[in-house]
């Protein structure tokens, strides 16, 4: 058994082991945050609080639904960049479908 959970950890690839990606949002214009949650896949991306000065909000950014977990959905929010405030980016949230419905996973 043992063997078997080495082996599997073994063949998995290298990025699905790796940290995510970290950046700030103030440091990337809207393209850039977009080109690099699209090359890996997910970024944990940080900016500031449109509602409390110096507070610094985070959350996982991902380039398309095979990111989420189970029942959990894709959503588009606006976060701040260096040249907008309004940088359109996916996150999973949870799904509000019950799980007997078609289509919930």
């Amino acid at each position: 058994m043992r063997a078997t959970i080495v082996a599997a950890l073994l063949i998995l690839p290298t990025s699905a082991l790796a940290d995510p990606v970290r950046v700030n949002a103030l440091e990337h214009s809207c393209r850039s945050l977009q080109r690099i949650v699209a090359e890996n896949g997910a970024a944990i991306i940080r900016y500031p609080s449109r509602n409390k000065p110096g507070l610094t909000l985070y959350d996982r950014y991902i380039s398309n639904v095979t990111s989420c977990g189970n029942r959990q959905m894709v959503e588009t929010m606006s976060i701040p960049a260096a040249d907008t405030q309004r940088c359109r980016v996916r996150h999973c949230v949870p799904s509000d479908c019950d799980p007997g419905e078609p289509f919930c996973f």
